[in-house]
């Protein structure tokens, strides 16, 4: 897939979501994140924002869990953390 600027994106065939870590990425010391929901309409982005800022917002393990759940319901995909807690795979450590 490329975008207007002809760049190429490899997508995942799962989704995404690191909203249950919400209060580990707090920790490490980000302050910011980017939704990525360019391939999305705007009902399916406009409920994952409102989403994540209700997880920013109540971080209880018990929201995040259900906020993680709502994802679920939305994706019409398995969810994915990626590299989040591995790191990269091929990385030396």
């Amino acid at each position: 897939m490329s975008d207007f600027n002809n760049k190429s994106h490899i997508i995942n065939k799962d989704c995404l979501c690191l909203i249950d870590e919400i209060s580990k990425i707090e920790k490490i010391g980000i302050d910011s994140i980017i939704l990525d929901c360019r391939f999305s309409n705007d009902n399916y982005t406009a409920n994952i924002i409102s989403i994540y800022q209700e997880g920013l917002k109540t971080p209880s393990k018990k929201n995040l869990n259900s906020l993680k759940n709502q994802v679920y319901s939305l994706s019409h995909s398995y969810l994915s953390k990626g590299n989040f807690l591995d790191g990269r795979i091929h990385e030396k450590k």
